[in-house]
């Protein structure tokens, strides 16, 4: 997979690093160096890559790529090692979050280059396990529902994960009397959120909200194209589902 090319800054500053990394690594200065690059923001992980030129022999033109999470293959799968192309010793490869992302927090990063191994560690927080659901009236013509993705129950901010993919939501009716039978419905909505706000703001028209007087409820389910795996994400379990309030409203 052909990724951006080091810019010449980028560049400089990687091969600074180079005996230090290569220190750490116990390969005297001689070894490729590696960094990456993985925004909470952003889609993928950039794994940024160069050589020193001292290295002995002709260049390979190409590197192989791994990522591990806690200790297990991530990328690829089954344990192989992924090859991009290599220019004057040096590459770039960019990686969707999609193929490699199996659970928040450390990644390592392996590169092989030349017979050497040189690696690095990343942090990457896009694997969500609830999703935070607060409906309430706006005005005559809509009602907001504001949504949070989270790792962890009970909506704090500093939970937030920015993901993107693809939001249902249900809506269920319980008339006036909530003692008896309910009756339910669904509505769903398709919605894409990329997490460049502190929370998405879905505003639903009053006309779905038809069956009378009485309580609404909304549940979600998040299918995250960010992460592997991650699909059918629910409702955050600290939200009262069955009973009011929460994510519940009253509709005269």
């Amino acid at each position: 997979m052909d990724g951006p090319r080091l810019s010449r800054a980028a560049l400089v500053a990687l091969l600074a690093l180079a005996p230090a990394f290569a220190g750490c690594l116990g390969g005297g200065g001689e070894r490729p160096v590696v960094a990456a690059s993985a925004p909470r923001e952003a889609s993928g992980m950039t794994v940024f890559f160069a050589a020193p030129h001292r290295l002995i022999g002709l260049a390979p033109p190409q590197a192989e790529l791994q990522v591990l999470y806690n200790g297990k293959p991530a990328y690829p799968a089954g344990g192989m090692w992924a090859t991009f192309p290599v220019s004057d010793r040096q590459g770039a490869f960019y990686l969707p979050y999609s193929f490699f992302v199996v659970g928040n927090g450390q990644y390592e990063v392996r590169l092989r280059y030349d017979g050497e191994i040189a690696t690095t560690r990343v942090s990457v927080d896009k694997w969500v396990e609830y999703v935070y659901l607060h409906p309430y009236p706006t005005d005559r013509r809509t009602i907001a529902v504001d949504l949070q993705l989270s790792r962890q129950s009970g909506g704090d901010p500093s939970n937030r994960i920015m993901a993107y993919g693809d939001l249902t939501i249900h809506v269920y009716y319980r008339g006036e009397d909530t003692s008896g039978s309910t009756r339910e419905y669904v509505h769903r909505v398709a919605l894409k959120t990329s997490g460049e706000k502190d929370f998405t703001r879905l505003e639903i028209p009053r006309s779905v909200f038809n069956r009378g007087p009485g309580y609404y409820s909304f549940e979600s389910k998040f299918d995250n194209l960010d992460a592997k795996g991650n699909h059918g994400v629910g409702n955050d379990p600290s939200l009262a589902a069955r009973s009011p309030p929460w994510n519940w409203i009253r509709i005269e």
